[in-house]
């Protein structure tokens, strides 16, 4: 509970007027045996009570009235302060040195001991901050958990590899991908946990015939920071060989391409193909000019912005009366 500071005051310095009245009548009741020796013996402990517990003020104003006591009734000439005898003249001064001295080391101890309490409280005010943090933190992390593993399972439910990957597919370190979904095994028979493993993966699974051109166009939808969509085989564990049209994203930060995401989905009778092809010559040429249909790249130039831009004008203009009537006078003319 924080106390006011003047009833800190008033405490602090009654304490002094009170150690200094229990060593005055301690002396009183003594002043038979002791006469005019030892005139200040019994102060001392008052001051230093008054020091301890008061600090340095409360101190200095217990050794000033003990001081004051011990002159006006315990040296020649009693009753007057004036100090008489050339041992009290020296006594006196020195005992008001020892009772300031006194009460600088005790206003020094209790400021030691008053930073080592902010210490301890902030010590502790700090453990209690990283021990919410550290609490917040790991209820943050399980939530992250459950919401990966329910992407997971949402992800794993798609028919088609939906992946993230970061890097340049062109450049000397390669692609690295950081999520692949569990349809990869599914499609390909390549466990997800060996995609990212090795750099630029999906591109060395790619049909040989198709590599350069997969990696080319990658490059340039990176390069460009452009969505698009890009046609190849994938060939699978088995020796299958698996059309792909993989549909892409790019990742930017700062206006710069640092990765690309999206989905790879095997085309409708893709295995089929291959039969075909071994069944009659004119089925496999009819692969050829389909793998020569697919050797295509679309970019999809407008940003995500346009195309909704795009979309609310178009809804706009077909609920609008207005609109609709300006169009009905350009099917009339």
């Amino acid at each position: 509970m924080t106390q006011h500071p003047a009833v800190y005051h008033v405490a602090r310095y009654g304490l002094a007027l009170a150690a200094v009245g229990l060593g005055f009548n301690a002396r009183l009741w003594t002043s038979e045996s002791l006469g005019s020796y030892f005139p200040y013996l019994l102060f001392y402990p008052g001051i230093m009570l008054a020091a301890r517990f008061g600090g340095f003020g409360p101190g200095a104003v217990a050794t000033f009235l003990s001081a004051a006591l011990a002159a006006y009734y315990y040296m020649e000439p009693a009753g007057s302060f004036l100090v008489a005898r050339r041992s009290d003249q020296v006594s006196l001064p020195l005992f008001v040195a020892f009772g300031l001295l006194i009460s600088w080391s005790s206003e020094s101890l209790r400021r030691a001991e008053r930073r080592q309490r902010d210490l301890a409280a902030l010590a502790n005010a700090q453990a209690q901050a990283e021990q919410a943090t550290s609490q917040r933190l790991a209820a943050t992390r399980d939530e992250l958990l459950v919401e990966r593993r329910r992407v997971d399972d949402l992800v794993r439910d798609v028919p088609g590899v939906v992946w993230q990957a970061w890097g340049d597919p062109a450049s000397p370190a390669g692609q690295r991908l950081d999520f692949v979904s569990g349809y990869a095994f599914r499609l390909l028979g390549y466990e997800p946990d060996q995609w990212p493993q090795i750099p630029n993966f999906w591109l060395s699974i790619v049909h040989p015939d198709d590599r350069d051109r997969a990696m080319r166009e990658a490059h340039e939808l990176y390069r460009a920071g452009f969505g698009g969509v890009i046609e190849f085989r994938w060939m699978g564990r088995d020796g299958r060989e698996v059309w792909v049209e993989s549909h892409v994203r790019t990742i930017q930060e700062r206006g710069a391409s640092v990765g690309m995401r999206g989905g790879r989905a095997g085309r409708d009778g893709t295995q089929a193909t291959g039969a075909r092809a071994r069944r009659s010559p004119r089925a496999g040429a009819g692969v050829q000019s389909r793998e020569g249909r697919v050797h295509r790249h679309r970019f999809t130039r407008a940003s995500d912005s346009d195309q909704r831009r795009a979309r609310v004008d178009a809804n706009v203009a077909r609920r609008h009366p207005l609109a609709r009537s300006r169009r009905a006078g350009a099917r009339g003319d």
